[in-house]
Formats: structure tokens, C-alpha cells, sequence
């Protein structure tokens, strides 16, 4: 369990790591993502888990920084990512259109 103390440092790490995501994309490096994929969901399910309340208004504000960032960073991704999930649909359905019959 994630202490309200821990969670901007948890913010931060997620953050960091769709940025990090967001990279990988672009270079086309898909192997690396369900690694980080399942990491950031680990982190989501920690800062559900956290009330925010405790937070000084500074860190407040730092956190509603980082959720603005990591938010950006989503839609990159996604505009990254589905050009390659409709290519991969696409061929999956040329594949089973083309297979012989049983």
C-alpha cells in the first residue's frame, strides 16, 4: 500500500514511464511495451488505491501537472500505437480469408 507520502513519487514513475513508452513507439520498438504496459498498470492500481488528500497544495498542483503529462503522453501513444493494431486486424483477416477451407 502506497502511503499518500509516496505518491507524487509514484506519479512521477508513472509518468516517466509512458514517456518512456512513447519512445519505444515511435522507434517502433513494440517488443518493450506490454513490459512497461503492465508496470504502469501496477502503478495506477497503487495511486486508486491512495486518497490524495494529505498532499500539501504544492504537491497538490504537482500532481495534477503530472496527470496533465502522463495524459498527453496516452493520446501520443494511442495515435502511435493503432496504425499497427488496424495493420495487424488487416492481416489477420487476409490470413483467415485466404486459408483453405477444412
Amino acid at each position: 500500500m502506497v502511503r499518500p507520502s509516496e505518491v507524487l513519487a509514484r506519479y512521477e514513475l508513472l509518468a516517466g514511464t509512458v514517456a518512456h513508452m512513447v519512445a519505444l513507439a515511435a522507434d517502433r520498438q513494440w517488443e518493450h511495451l506490454p513490459a512497461l504496459d503492465a508496470r504502469c498498470a501496477a502503478l495506477f492500481g497503487e495511486l486508486q488505491a491512495v486518497p490524495a488528500e494529505g498532499l500539501f497544495p504544492r504537491e497538490l498542483e504537482r500532481m495534477v501537472h503530472l496527470t496533465s503529462r502522463i495524459r498527453g503522453h496516452q493520446e501520443t501513444l494511442r495515435q502511435l500505437v493503432q496504425p499497427q493494431f488496424l495493420q495487424l486486424a488487416a492481416t489477420l483477416r487476409s490470413v483467415v480469408r485466404d486459408r483453405p477451407p477444412a
